[in-house]
């Protein structure tokens, strides 16, 4: 789907609503998988994959709620962990689309069953807008069972600029960085970062923060001397508060991953969304592209 001023987006109903590829003013942003053997050969990686009902992972796919244990299956490539939610690998069905001469938006839902692990069941809608030189995903969470539901919320897509990111800089909102374990858990401990900009070079991060209280937009950016990559993401009691960046080792992209909660949230309770009966959440992110003057 595209406009006429040279935005485009490819999304993957069979993967999640996984955003395949974005082109923002002629720039490829989010470059996927040439094929589907090569999509399929990634999938470990998630690729702009959707993130729900958490994001992130759930120590050894265990948890307790509602005074229930529930067990996960494993899928985590690192150990012996849930990773990354339930829907990456769903059918989505489009549900609206429509094109103007400046904007054009495709929809599409889903409605989780409830599984082994997570017998709970939910409704998740999308919502991709392009409008000049940026894209807005809205995401809404409805809670179609009877109780209470434990939830969370992420994306997952790989950012690039069409070079090694030893040539790109990352600058970050202040924030809270957690200390992971070997395991890639919280240990409960964290150090304060301010604002900073930082040169990529051979760094290697794989690293979640916590943003500071309140509501708004927070933004980070990866850049180089001529463009300029702003993730934005909407804050609040059910905003996108926690932040994961990580750096694959083949160096080509940044993944910059806006979260409702932390690692292991269903266990730690750091972000972790309790979604009422008949009730809905909803949240927004986006991604905007500007020349460097």
């Amino acid at each position: 789907m595209g406009n006429q001023n040279g935005d485009s987006i490819q999304v993957l109903p069979f993967a999640g609503a996984a955003i395949h590829e974005l082109t923002l003013d002629g720039v490829t942003v989010v470059n996927g998988s040439p094929d589907l053997e090569e999509f399929t050969q990634n999938a470990k990686s998630f690729p702009g994959a959707q993130l729900c009902p958490f994001a992130g992972r759930i120590a050894n796919g265990k948890y307790r709620y509602g005074g229930r244990k529930y067990s996960l299956p494993y899928n985590d490539p690192a150990g012996e962990n849930a990773i990354h939610g339930l829907v990456h690998d769903k059918q989505f069905y489009m549900t609206d689309s429509r094109i103007h001469t400046d904007s054009a938006w495709i929809s599409f839902s889903y409605t989780f069953p409830g599984q082994k692990g997570y017998p709970f069941h939910f409704q998740l809608e999308n919502k991709f807008l392009l409008e000049r030189n940026s894209l807005t995903i809205e995401t809404t969470v409805r809670n179609l069972d009877d109780e209470h539901i434990p939830m969370g919320h992420g994306w997952h897509a790989y950012f690039t600029l069409n070079k090694d990111i030893k040539n790109l800089s990352l600058k970050l909102p202040t924030s809270k960085m957690y200390e992971l374990d070997k395991f890639m858990i919280p240990s409960g401990k964290w150090q304060k970062l301010s604002e900073s900009t930082t040169p990529l070079g051979d760094l290697h991060l794989d690293d979640c923060f916590v943003l500071p209280d309140g509501e708004g937009v927070v933004k980070t950016l990866l850049y180089d001397d001529t463009h300029e990559i702003e993730v934005w993401q909407e804050q609040g009691l059910e905003g996108y508060n926690y932040l994961v960046i990580y750096t694959p080792s083949d160096r080509k992209s940044v993944a910059i991953e806006p979260m409702t909660n932390a690692p292991d949230s269903f266990n730690n309770g750091h972000g972790l969304l309790e979604l009422a009966p008949e009730t809905e959440f909803k949240f927004r992110t986006g991604v905007v592209l500007r020349k460097v003057k």
